[in-house]
């Protein structure tokens, strides 16, 4: 898809340096295969919750078979 954009000079020559990509072009890809990654990944989180674990830290940590 072609598109035509205005875009700061100094935030693309330091995104370049950061990243390593030669071309503009590739810049454009890296940033958009990050965003999709971080949308996913927050997507994901959302989906299972925010507690993994229920119970007491006391309980799960008490040695077993011990007679202490």
């Amino acid at each position: 898809m072609k598109t035509s954009v205005e875009l700061n000079e100094e935030k693309i020559k330091l995104a370049k340096k950061l990243t390593h990509a030669s071309t503009l072009r590739e810049l454009l890809d890296k940033a958009l295969d990050v965003y999709i990654s971080n949308a996913r990944r927050c997507s994901i989180s959302e989906m299972l919750g925010t507690q993994f674990f229920e119970g007491s830290i006391k309980t799960m940590r008490k040695p077993r078979g011990s007679s202490r």
